[in-house]
């Protein structure tokens, strides 16, 4: 029985192991602008529920198909609604939509025309709408918050276009830490994080209005 049982430890560590060497065997493409990148320089990526991976760059939107890229530029001669060609943020939501974000507004992707439209993330001054746009992450109830490079964070409602507006506003009435928002996550228990400028994070407790520092998080956290 011994043997058996020790036979059989043997033949699970050897399979464990051959499973392991296998799910590492990768194999890496180097992909340049000589095989059609617009620009060196990638920022993000993502994929779409058609499985192409959407490139942002310095220099232009890439969508690649696992073959050739097909670039979009802002200059395309009036053929592309993009205002800027660098693009720092790519999002693909539950409903296989891309959202953009560039550093002169947020933009959806429209597959049916393969352009895009400007969203209007704030229609009291024009020029809001084309503010630095740095992260875009969805909440369990559909909206999305898009967070910005200096002008705090917007929860925007795709389906009927409405938007609020957080800043960090002196007195702590809303108490963003800065204006820069350069990451956004949920967690698991629906909690929103924000990684901002200077080191500081803050998270929305799912539910609340208010946004915590890590130390209040921490401390509520472990009940003190």
């Amino acid at each position: 029985m011994k043997h058996l049982i020790g036979a059989l430890l043997l033949s699970m560590l050897l399979t464990s192991t051959w499973a392991t060497n296998i799910q590492t065997n990768y194999i890496y493409k180097h992909l340049t602008t000589a095989d059609g990148l617009s620009n060196s320089n990638v920022n993000c990526f993502e994929q779409d529920g058609n499985g192409f991976v959407w490139m942002g760059t310095d220099n232009g939107l890439n969508r690649y198909d696992g073959y050739e890229f097909a670039s979009y530029f802002s200059d395309a001669g009036g053929l592309c609604n993009l205002n800027s060609d660098e693009i720092v943020a790519l999002f693909c939501d539950s409903r296989n939509r891309l959202w953009v974000g560039t550093m002169l507004g947020c933009y959806l992707y429209n597959e049916h025309t393969d352009n895009f439209d400007l969203v209007v993330v704030d229609s009291t001054d024009a020029t809001n709408c084309t503010k630095p746009i740095r992260a875009i992450t969805e909440d369990p109830d559909g909206s999305l918050w898009i967070g910005t490079a200096g002008y705090g964070i917007v929860n925007y409602n795709p389906d009927n276009g409405d938007y609020r507006n957080y800043y960090a506003e002196i007195g702590g009435r809303q108490p963003l830490l800065n204006q820069e928002i350069f990451s956004l996550m949920f967690d698991r228990a629906g909690n929103l994080w924000l990684g901002m400028g200077v080191g500081d994070i803050s998270i929305k407790i799912k539910g609340s209005e208010s946004f915590l520092s890590l130390a209040d998080y921490i401390g509520l956290d472990l009940g003190t």
